[in-house]
């Protein structure tokens, strides 16, 4: 969601610094301040850059590391709200997030371990979805304190989760999907387990099932 390595035009290369002269006259004459003038050249910068083509970028360009703080990174999660849950419009009743999130209590999927940097950022935009969906409230449940995050789906947080229509978690699950999950989970509700096979008693998978990856999150599981 956060790339970690940009492009940057090296300054005066395309005419950056001979921009910005012209740029001041204008804001000067329609009453406007000339504001961050490194700021201003990155943004002429970043509309350079994206007008060129991939070769011109190898020639005229230099790859630079971002460094974000995690308030830019959750400014960054909040600006893609609109694109972490696609399709998200309305959310279900109080009463039926509250029955989501009582199947996640004293689950072993159920887990809140630490997170980085970029999954705190991930989780802001899916709870910052969520919010946007309830008009602007945050929604919430009285078990919140009790369910974190889901270790089988990939590490969704599962206090925006319990809010999501199952149409939306559901789409694009296979087989295999179903069937990595437990039979009490919410998020499977209304599909059908793979049954066991006869006279046969479940053995652990060695390897890990392959599986679609969740459709929220984006993360493979």
């Amino acid at each position: 969601m956060l790339p970690d390595v940009t492009h940057k035009i090296p300054k005066g290369s395309l005419g950056v610094l001979q921009v910005l002269p012209r740029i001041a006259t204008i804001r000067k004459a329609n009453s406007l301040k000339m504001g961050n003038k490194q700021a201003m050249a990155r943004q002429i910068e970043i509309a350079i850059g994206s007008q060129m083509t991939p070769q011109e970028r190898e020639t005229h360009c230099e790859p630079v590391r971002i460094k974000r703080t995690f308030a830019q990174s959750l400014r960054g999660a909040q600006a893609a709200a609109k694109l972490a849950v696609p399709g998200l419009i309305g959310l279900v009743e109080p009463k039926v997030a509250l029955a989501n999130a009582k199947t996640c209590i004293g689950c072993p999927e159920n887990l809140n371990p630490a997170r980085s940097l970029k999954e705190k950022a991930e989780d802001a935009a899916m709870a910052a979805a969520v919010k946007a969906a309830n008009r602007g409230h945050k929604p919430t449940t009285k078990v919140d304190a009790e369910i974190f995050h889901c270790k089988n789906c990939g590490g969704c947080p599962l206090k925006s989760k319990v809010h999501i229509p199952l149409r939306l978690i559901q789409k694009g699950m296979t087989q295999a999907d179903v069937d990595s999950y437990p039979p009490y989970c919410f998020q499977i509700r209304g599909l059908k387990q793979s049954p066991p096979k006869p006279g046969k008693k479940p053995k652990p998978a060695k390897k890990k099932r392959k599986r679609s990856g969740c459709n929220i999150c984006g993360s493979k599981g």
